[in-house]
């Protein structure tokens, strides 16, 4: 009786040593498997929600938004060169005097038999680019009331030997313009005239240069 149980318990021994190796090598089996695993699946098997924050950590870092800008619609153009229609601008410019007429010298006379007057003809092109028109002229000696019209408009009278420069008036101006400068008549003293020496009378304007606008 004794005898039978010790080959019982040698046999059950015996059995749960070949367990014990099975599953050593089932063990190890598994463990070879999982090493020969693509790394991506054996994080997977090994821990999937580990492997999932570790994921959306790197996510998170690696894709981290530096400049973010709406440029709206983008399309394709052929064309190399593009021209764009700038709307016109006045660049200001200043103004530059311009002699429109000049006389050097002249004599202006009136008596009962005869009369001399200096008649200035002078074109105001482009007016509306004219600005500060005068008239001027230096009187040497004279006698009499000096007068003179512009385009048929006195404009001028009087016997003072000291002239002021006249500044004509844009709207009385036109194209083909005429200063006429005359002096009175003697009166009774038929043997007499009256007269003025003049020189350098001439018609100066500012005109504006519009070279450099469009």
């Amino acid at each position: 009786m004794i005898l039978l149980n010790k080959n019982k318990q040698k046999k059950g021994q015996s059995t749960a040593g070949s367990a014990a190796t099975l599953l050593a090598i089932i063990a190890g089996l598994i463990l070879l498997y999982i090493l020969f695993l693509p790394p991506q699946e054996r994080e997977e098997l090994l821990g999937s929600s580990n492997a999932s924050t570790q994921a959306s950590g790197e996510e998170a870092h690696g894709n981290e938004t530096l400049l973010l800008e709406h440029p709206g619609v983008i399309e394709y153009v052929a064309e190399t060169e593009v021209i764009h229609n700038i709307p016109s601008v006045n660049l200001r410019t200043e103004p530059v005097s311009k002699i429109l007429k000049k006389v050097l010298s002249a004599e202006v006379k009136r008596s009962w038999f005869s009369r001399e007057d200096l008649t200035i003809n002078f074109k105001a092109e482009d007016l509306k680019n004219l600005q500060n028109i005068v008239f001027s002229m230096n009187i040497i000696k004279g006698r009499g009331e000096l007068t003179i019209t512009l385009n048929g408009e006195k404009i001028y009278s009087s016997d003072s030997k000291l002239f002021q420069p006249i500044t004509l008036d844009k709207g009385s101006l036109a194209e083909d313009n005429v200063i006429v400068v005359s002096v009175s008549p003697p009166g009774w003293a038929f043997w007499l005239s009256n007269k003025y020496e003049i020189k350098d009378a001439q018609v100066i304007a500012e005109v504006i240069d519009t070279s450099l606008q469009e």
